[in-house]
């Protein structure tokens, strides 16, 4: 380098500049499950603020996160007051209901009994569960409370197995309608077979579900999907089908048969059954028979087992001496 002249130094200057990113929203979750089924319920949504996690001294969404809104506000149809039921839920986990739908299978259970007056001397509930055999989640004395039975049924654990519809029938009137299970005597009892396809077996199925009806169990069956078998469930339903059938595309779709449902199941005029005892004189003509009519309620039907005759159900709508033949025959056993 010549005397004199100066040496020329390159600099570098470095910038750092720090961006502020405020944070973001995400769109709105799906609505929750309703808390009631029917009367009027609450659920609730949500979203986040982290499509963009606020940096370097950015800020929180300030908006509202979460939202609640009512739901089923429609009255719920009336089951109190003096209704007196039996009921037993007969829930099908077999291998075809993935543990996903029994889920909801379990929510339609739950949010029927939250219209139910449950207690000793109302409605009663009881639930079995079958696959490749049937048993017993809680019986018709297990509970009188209906926060309590909520829980047990959405406790209630999944299986898998085959479909033995005709076993689940079979044990719904022989072991769950006991006295000794909380069958009470001239209660009106109803079954309730929900499943998604159908039995291992017809024939048995199809017995075992008139024996239920012999014995005065009034039947509802609900159908699930297009694998269940029309047949069958007719078969199992009480008559006329109109009333005591139903069937829904899915296990989503079951929540769509609430109300219809509800209606139908409570009914505080449904016929209680008593064995009368007595006879008939004058070629059916009279009715002779201890007490009778004042010993028993109104709408009840009374039924008569005849020596050397068809066995004959007559019914009276209120407590004075004006019968009808019903057509149904009741075997008495």
């Amino acid at each position: 380098m010549s005397p004199g002249r100066r040496s020329i130094v390159p600099v570098v200057l470095l910038f750092t500049v720090f961006l502020t990113l405020e944070g973001s929203l995400e769109t709105w979750g799906p609505w929750g499950s309703c808390s009631n089924s029917c009367g009027s319920g609450s659920q609730s949504r949500s979203r986040a603020c982290n499509n963009t996690a606020p940096l370097t001294g950015g800020t929180n969404c300030s908006v509202t996160l979460s939202e609640t809104q009512s739901c089923n506000v429609q009255a719920c149809p009336s089951c109190s007051g003096n209704v007196q039921a039996d009921i037993v839920f007969v829930m099908d986990d077999s291998s075809s209901v993935v543990d996903v739908e029994f889920e909801k299978m379990k929510e339609f259970v739950r949010d029927q009994v939250d219209v139910f007056d449950i207690g000793s001397n109302k409605i009663r509930v009881g639930v079995l569960k079958f696959s490749s055999s049937a048993n017993t989640e809680f019986n018709l004395n297990s509970f009188y409370g209906k926060d309590a039975m909520k829980n047990r049924i959405m406790n209630i654990g999944y299986t898998g197995g085959t479909t033995n519809t005709g076993d689940a029938l079979s044990y719904m009137r022989t072991s769950m309608f006991t006295t000794a299970n909380g069958d009470r005597e001239g209660v009106h009892n109803i079954g309730v077979i929900i499943t998604d396809g159908q039995s291992n077996n017809f024939t048995h199925t199809a017995d075992h579900a008139r024996a239920a009806h012999n014995a005065n169990i009034t039947t509802f069956s609900i159908g699930i999907s297009s694998g269940s078998a029309m047949g069958e469930l007719s078969e199992m339903a009480s008559k006329p089908d109109s009333d005591y059938l139903f069937t829904v595309a899915n296990f989503s779709a079951l929540s769509g048969i609430h109300t219809a449902f509800q209606a139908k199941a409570c009914v505080p005029g449904l016929p209680v059954f008593h064995n009368c005892g007595g006879h008939l004189s004058g070629q059916g003509s009279q009715i002779v028979s201890p007490n009778f009519p004042d010993h028993y309620p109104n709408n009840s039907v009374c039924t008569w087992t005849l020596t050397g005759l068809p066995e004959t159900t007559f019914v009276f709508p209120s407590l004075i001496w004006t019968w009808r033949i019903r057509q149904t025959v009741i075997k008495i056993h």
